[in-house]
């Protein structure tokens, strides 16, 4: 299911937990632009952040920045913009990490937003581990793989290679 506003988001998540339904729900919003929206006290099972967060000019845009005044200030100011950049991951990072103390998982994707947010002062931005370390390498080191026996999809197919 999917939700454009919190308060839809919330019905559909509460409703389904009210009547004992497993369910996902994605709500896009920019964890940089949620101080306000923290004050509902939910707490996610699940949170993970999909930006590219890797390319602060390119690959993120900084909170309460629409977008097309976003695209502008790349072009006018790329120096600005990559500062702003920074300074919303270390806001996303301290959003994540606050949702972490109050009972959400929370995993980086391999996005370095991590990393982004330690360089803009979040000194605490990696207690929160990153999914491969935390989820995948352990099924490795239990000699489980992902699929059909073998540790990447990719690599179908490629048996005698091995």
């Amino acid at each position: 299911m999917k939700a454009d506003r919190l308060e839809d988001a919330l019905i559909l998540a509460l409703g389904a937990k009210e009547k004992g339904r497993p369910n996902r729900l994605a709500w896009w919003k920019r964890c940089g632009d949620l101080p306000g929206d923290r004050e509902t006290g939910i707490v996610p099972d699940l949170v993970t952040d999909q930006t590219s967060a890797h390319d602060a000019l390119m690959g993120y845009v900084p909170a309460g920045l629409p977008l097309d005044e976003a695209l502008e200030l790349r072009k006018k100011d790329p120096k600005h913009y990559v500062q702003r950049s920074m300074e919303s991951m270390a806001i996303h990072v301290k959003a994540m990490l606050e949702l972490q103390k109050k009972g959400s998982v929370v995993f980086d994707y391999g996005n370095n937003i991590r990393a982004q947010a330690f360089q803009a002062g979040v000194k605490d931005a990696f207690n929160y581990p990153g999914f491969v370390p935390a989820y995948v390498r352990p099924l490795f080191c239990e000699g489980k793989a992902l699929s059909d026996g073998l540790p990447f999809p990719e690599t179908r197919g490629h048996h005698q290679d091995r």
